[in-house]
């Protein structure tokens, strides 16, 4: 007869297996702006989207297309322009 807390410890073995493999999975597509449009493309084609300035959302971007981060001043306070 099985004993209860040898089944207990290979149920959460079993979880924590199953949980570490669902979390560590790669994921597949990302959320960008693109053309002031939310789009979810491939991560095979992220890389050319990042190249002509589409943002990735909750990175570079929000929910609306708008910056997360002020651009650069112009200028820095001591330096040529």
């Amino acid at each position: 007869m099985l004993n209860t807390k040898f089944i207990v410890n290979v149920f959460i073995a079993i979880l924590t297996t199953v949980s570490l493999s669902v979390y560590a999975a790669p994921q597949d597509k990302a959320e960008i702006c693109h053309n002031d449009h939310i789009i979810n493309v491939s991560g095979n084609s992220l890389d050319a989207h990042l190249a002509h300035g589409d943002g990735i959302v909750g990175i570079d971007v929000d929910a609306n297309c708008e910056p997360l981060l002020p651009p650069p001043p112009p200028c820095r306070p001591l330096q040529p322009c």
